[in-house]
């Protein structure tokens, strides 16, 4: 590969892309040889919610409708504002949903808050 992973991270740093994204374009399934890609995101902004912990339960094909009503799991989020926050939090499971559930919640100020897990998963599962 020409372009090393030092290099993208040093142009990143350097405020020349905030978004790397490294493919490896040999992909041949008749060799033996490994492909892989790799995709490194930064942000010089400080940031103001962190996930602390996620939680979740299994799920069951034969439930899909009450997901979308009923929590199948939690996440904590820590506000690290002095200020409450409202942010969006969304879930989405490639292999259930044609697209993500979001929901907005208001977070408290310095604060650990307990969000519930919803989804609306595809009829199709």
């Amino acid at each position: 590969m020409a372009l090393e992973l030092r290099d993208l991270v040093g142009q990143a740093a350097n405020g020349a892309s905030d978004l790397v994204d490294i493919v490896d374009p040999i992909c041949d399934p008749s060799t033996q040889q490994d492909h892989f890609s790799l995709a490194l995101e930064f942000s010089f902004n400080p940031a103001h919610v962190r996930i602390e912990k996620v939680q979740t339960d299994e799920l069951y094909t034969s439930l899909y409708k009450s997901y979308a009503r009923e929590s199948f799991g939690t996440v904590q989020l820590r506000n690290l504002q002095d200020r409450p926050l409202t942010t969006r939090v969304g879930v989405f499971i490639p292999e259930l949903m044609k697209a993500p559930s979001e929901q907005e919640v208001t977070l408290r100020p310095r604060a650990v808050n307990e969000v519930p897990l919803t989804a609306v998963l595809d009829e199709a599962v």
